[in-house]
């Protein structure tokens, strides 16, 4: 499914704002980002500028997307846990090749 969210201008600055905030607050963490700076896992759980909006988006994205492809489509819909990261890449930083299992 491709789908481009409306009035999504906003809150890609905002988002950018946030990140590269936490970038210069933290050293981040290492995973295949190879330079570079990469969250942690939690960050879609912040509360952040930008962060509850982009989850809230996720989730009632994800919830449409499981509309769809469920049949019969259940009265209420399973469970499912969001998780999530930031990158910031400069030229010459990369992510090496890797799997995301589960």
């Amino acid at each position: 499914v491709n789908y481009r969210w409306p009035d999504v201008a906003g809150l890609n600055a905002t988002l950018a704002r946030t990140i590269l905030e936490a970038e210069a607050a933290s050293p981040g963490v290492v995973r295949s980002n190879v330079g570079g700076w990469h969250s942690g896992t939690e960050f879609l759980a912040g509360a952040s500028p930008g962060v509850p909006e982009l989850r809230a988006r996720l989730e009632a994205f994800v919830a449409e997307l499981l509309r769809q492809v469920l049949d019969p489509v259940p009265a209420v819909l399973p469970p499912f846990r969001l998780e999530g990261w930031a990158n910031v890449l400069r030229a010459g930083d990369y992510h090496a090749l890797h799997s995301h299992p589960n």
